[in-house]
């Protein structure tokens, strides 16, 4: 798709250098006020940046967090540009030009397997160590939307009686841009509790052992199996969960919501050939480039992709940059007044 943006500018390029005609929009007088409407249709790439994951979890023994890809695989991106503009040239080639560009895009956010153990507290006030792990790749399906006020330097030009060629070039400041997303993961609530003291005087302290501890209380999936081969894991979770301690099994957990984005100016470049139809009317055909880049801030609570059963944060809480780079045809027409 690049190459081919390329292509036609360099082809608009070569045709305006050869071409003998002059510009042709003034018959019957100046026609300097432009208007502008494009359909856009085409695909999205991005660049990620991380937040630092250090202390997210309290007194974690060990996290993924930090350290686990997070990836963006993009699927298409459309919208739509108006544009109004004024054409000073004596030759009214050269231009200024504004109005609002719309792009809105969908993709998967994904983040590679992820595990935590960390300290936390159960219903009862009971100090434990917190484990959770995921079954699989962290995943959310995400949509962009995307609005700009575009500041541009307009060139038109004829190449032929009913063929025209025109580029646009400048920087688009953004007006607003959300992601929604949508998350539906599986995870593992593990625990070891460890124990001391004696008789009614018995409570809990935190395990931060590499290694639990012997004799600590170890509830995950591998030392039930290991002590109770054929019993049903799933079922004992069950019933502990339901005396209070926080543990679970393949859990179904949902998350959805927005997030909003600060962003520095981006540019935008997009030529097109027009074909007349009419005086002063014409049908653009081109392609268009535009790249942008946005910034994120979180809390560390924020950025706790999980820390109880059922409760979720979304993986932008853990991106700090995005560099959009759009990329697509345009198709549309223009009134020259």
């Amino acid at each position: 798709m690049k190459q081919i943006l390329l292509l036609l500018l360099s082809l608009g390029c070569a045709c305006t250098g050869q071409s003998q005609y002059g510009y042709s929009y003034r018959a019957g007088g100046a026609r300097n006020l432009y208007l502008g409407f494009n359909f856009k249709l085409g695909a999205i790439d991005e660049d990620v940046r991380r937040q630092s994951a250090t202390g997210v979890y309290p007194m974690a023994v060990r996290s993924s967090l930090g350290t686990g890809n997070i990836d963006i695989d993009n699927g298409i991106s459309s919208g739509f540009d108006f544009q109004i503009g004024y054409f000073f040239s004596d030759r009214s080639n050269w231009g200024l030009g504004t109005g609002l560009i719309f792009l809105r895009s969908t993709g998967n956010l994904t983040m590679d397997p992820f595990r935590v153990e960390f300290a936390s507290t159960d219903e009862r006030g009971d100090v434990f160590r917190q484990m959770i792990s995921s079954n699989g790749t962290v995943r959310e399906n995400i949509k962009t939307r995307n609005w700009g006020l575009p500041v541009l330097v307009k060139f038109r030009t004829d190449i032929s009686d009913f063929i025209g060629f025109s580029i646009d070039a400048g920087a688009v400041f953004n007006l607003a841009m959300r992601t929604s997303y949508q998350a539906v993961n599986r995870f593992d609530y593990e625990a070891v509790y460890r124990f001391t003291g004696t008789g009614d005087n018995v409570s809990t302290v935190y395990d931060n052992a590499p290694t639990p501890q012997p004799d600590s209380w170890i509830i995950t999936r591998e030392q039930f199996e290991r002590t109770h081969p054929g019993q049903d894991a799933a079922a004992y979770f069950q019933l502990l969960r339901a005396q209070g301690y926080r543990v679970a099994l393949d859990q179904e957990v949902r998350g959805s919501g927005r997030r909003s984005a600060n962003s520095s100016p981006g540019f935008l470049v997009q030529p097109s050939f027009n074909f007349k139809l009419g005086e002063g009317f014409r049908i653009n055909v081109g392609g268009y480039y535009m790249r942008q880049s946005f910034k994120y801030g979180a809390s560390q609570d924020d950025m706790q992709l999980t820390n109880e059963i059922g409760a979720y944060n979304t993986l932008l809480y853990h991106v700090r940059k995005r560099t959009h780079e759009y990329y697509g045809v345009n198709i549309g027409f223009s009134l020259h007044l």
